[in-house]
């Protein structure tokens, strides 16, 4: 299951901190046989038990687990890329496009009646709003909610803590159609990924200043427009009920409600043998072990956009060197860490030798010009001698994005980054930081060559010249010590039994409303 598609969204890493640290520190579809050494699903592949909704039960109930009590729901603020924010707010808001398990988009016509490009020079879009759509405020979508975002996101107003501006910033207007549901988008520049603009769309009111960008999203989702609305907010508990919305112009949901509740990673595993939730990551060989052979169980298994890095906080202490960050990442033994992650699982994670692309996509190549690989030697030569001292600090899983990672407060940590389907979506994690607003460059690793190469990337609409310049990008990336990548984290589900249309998406979008259970 897709969290944060539109995003890079991050995410807590089932690998410890700690076992990365030790490495650096020395002198971080259908079913597969793990017995038989299995290879990772292709691109593409979902393992969701597909049924009509014939099949399914109207009502009922699916619980969730979240990794942090959620702080900041705006997906477009620098506080607000945690992943399972960013996919409860797209349960609740338009979302206009629907990737397929490819990461292909389609036109959603629960909110588009049409949307093409109707010149290349310029480049202009024309959107057609589905006449029926309304916010939960009673207003109809319209060409405001997209003249307001892309006037919060376009990065001219700098008061607006944004985390991502590509793509919005190449927007030269935004402007009414034939009439308030009609929208019209001129690019002064192409870009390629205009799908992903927009999406999900937020209401005018709450984009119209940068106070109501930030504070009205704090703890709170205040207008919706989906199929999904938020029930209620239960901060004792830490659960976050969605009902169906009973406005909603579309299909009905089958569920009565989705609970989330915000647990540390670390009981996953025993609230989901104890029922009290139904799914879990059993991508761990541990939670693998424990969960395989439970009776009430389905193993699920997809190919997800999904990396886990190791960042280099470069804004501070003896990481601002390039060559200490050079020389730590030569002292990682990534396979290793691969192997002990896969370690019993039915496929084996592989390291990653890329930034922008999985080792099942097109495109993908190594750039990594050595620095992947662990060479003590090498790195004495950057130091005169390999050695890194590492105090290791546990922190709240509620903190450790709110106070630590978006705060840039960390010497090296280790987290995901999920769902960067559309490649433009990356700039933001590696461009260069304007004053306080880091966008999701946390560790403030930049170059003005790595910018225009993103930006470039971003702007042509050739698929094998866009290619090359994002594997060019990545080569330098690299060599700025940026981060690590280590390895593809494995999509593995247990669900319980029963559950159908729900579990790994591939890279596709993730369609609650058409998730239940069987008769």
């Amino acid at each position: 299951m897709n969290r944060a598609r539109r995003t890079m969204a991050l995410a807590v890493a089932t690998l410890s901190t700690a076992a990365v640290l030790t490495a650096c520190g020395g002198s971080g579809g259908a079913s597969v046989d793990a017995s038989r050494g299995g290879s990772a699903p292709a691109v593409g592949t979902q393992d969701l038990d597909p049924h009509p909704a014939a099949d399914l039960r109207q009502g009922g109930t699916l619980k969730m687990t979240i990794q942090q009590w959620i702080g900041q729901y705006n997906p477009n603020q620098v506080d607000g890329t945690q992943g399972d924010a960013s996919a409860i707010t797209e349960l609740v808001e338009p979302d206009l496009f629907r990737l397929d398990a490819k990461g292909v988009p389609h036109r959603n016509p629960d909110f588009l009646t049409s949307a093409e490009v109707v010149s290349d020079h310029p480049q202009v879009v024309r959107y057609r709003l589905n006449p029926k759509a309304k916010w939960s405020d009673g207003k109809p979508l319209s060409w405001r909610d997209f003249a307001a975002q892309w006037k919060a996101l376009n990065g001219r107003d700098k008061r607006f803590a944004a985390a991502d501006t590509s793509g919005y910033a190449q927007i030269s207007e935004v402007a009414r159609g034939a009439d308030d549901q009609e929208v019209t988008v001129t690019f002064g520049t192409p870009y390629a990924d205009w799908q992903r603009l927009f999406d999900p769309l937020l209401p005018a009111s709450l984009n119209a200043t940068p106070e109501s960008f930030a504070t009205a999203w704090a703890g709170t989702v205040p207008v919706t427009a989906n199929a999904f609305r938020i029930g209620s907010y239960d901060r004792t508990a830490q659960t976050i009920t969605a009902v169906p919305d009973p406005n909603w112009w579309g299909r009905k949901p089958k569920l009565d409600r989705i609970i989330y509740w915000a647990l540390d990673g670390s009981g996953y595993v025993d609230a989901y043998l104890n029922k009290e939730i139904d799914y879990t990551s059993a991508a761990s060989p541990e939670a693998y072990q424990r969960l395989k052979g439970d009776k009430g169980t389905d193993i699920r298994i997809g190919a997800r956009w999904d990396q886990v890095t190791l960042s280099l906080n470069g804004r501070r202490g003896p990481l601002k060197d390039v060559r200490v960050r050079q020389a730590v990442m030569l002292g990682v033994d990534r396979s290793a860490l691969a192997k002990v992650a896969g370690k019993d699982l039915p496929f084996q994670p592989k390291v990653l030798d890329n930034h922008f692309f999985m080792p099942n996509q097109e495109g993908y190549q190594d750039n990594s010009g050595g620095f992947g690989k662990r060479d003590t030697a090498r790195a004495e030569q950057l130091l005169g001698e390999i050695g890194v001292a590492v105090e290791l600090r546990k922190v709240p899983s509620n903190d450790y994005f709110d106070k630590y990672i978006h705060r840039s407060n960390y010497d090296l940590s280790q987290f995901r980054q999920v769902d960067q389907v559309f490649r433009s979506e990356a700039y933001g994690g590696y461009r260069t930081p304007q004053g306080d607003n880091t966008f999701t460059n946390y560790g403030g690793v930049s170059s003005p060559e790595v910018d225009a190469l993103l930006r470039e990337a971003s702007r042509t609409t050739d698929a094998a010249r866009q290619i090359a310049l994002y594997n060019k990008a990545d080569a330098a990336v690299w060599r700025l010590g940026h981060s690590l990548p280590l390895y593809q984290r494995p999509q593995i589900f247990a669900v319980r039994k029963g559950l159908a249309n729900f579990g790994p998406t591939g890279l596709g979008s993730e369609q609650l409303a058409d998730a239940g259970w069987l008769k």
